[in-house]
């Protein structure tokens, strides 16, 4: 469930269909959705589109589709995260960032409780905000682990200008 190796062991490109179910909150705020958007955008960019995604929102999902997923949006609108042995305490519907700000983002890869071949991956926050940086931080498959090799504490996401393009002559 390293982060260095992301977006493995969600994506193993091998000659099976690799598959992923993005779980939102029954009532997503705007910037959840876009969350969601952004890492389903993000994902599909890593893995050049070979990664079938859907979206699915907490009160429609089964027991049977929590066998692979990922979970996007505030700590607080998603009570299924008390189910996973994250490397982040998760108290009061609130993760404990002892070093961080408030609206910093999370993004943790654990085992899925649901499924010993399966891994779910948690992009998460606070804060709205927060959560949209964790979505941002994994579009750009550049994670960097914190004080455990599955979590990534997110303060800020750089954003790259495309540089000017120099005609040809």
């Amino acid at each position: 469930t390293s982060l260095v190796t992301f977006p493995r062991p969600l994506y193993q490109d091998t000659i099976y269909q690799d598959s992923a179910l993005i779980v939102i909150p029954d009532q997503p705020t705007a910037s959840e959705m876009q969350s969601a958007l952004t890492v389903s955008a993000g994902l599909g960019n890593l893995t050049g589109g070979n990664l079938v995604m859907d979206i699915i929102t907490l009160g429609q999902l089964t027991p049977e589709q929590k066998a692979a997923g990922h979970l996007v949006g505030k700590a607080a609108s998603l009570p299924i995260l008390a189910e996973l042995a994250m490397p982040i305490t998760l108290a009061a519907g609130k993760f404990s960032l002892e070093a961080g700000g408030e609206d910093d983002g999370i993004v943790t890869m654990v085992s899925s409780p649901w499924s010993v071949s399966r891994v779910v991956l948690v992009v998460s926050g606070n804060t709205d905000a927060g959560t949209v940086k964790a979505a941002q931080a994994i579009s750009t498959g550049l994670l960097r682990p914190n004080t455990s090799l599955n979590l990534s504490v997110v303060r800020e996401v750089e954003t790259i200008v495309n540089p000017i393009s120099i005609p040809v002559d």
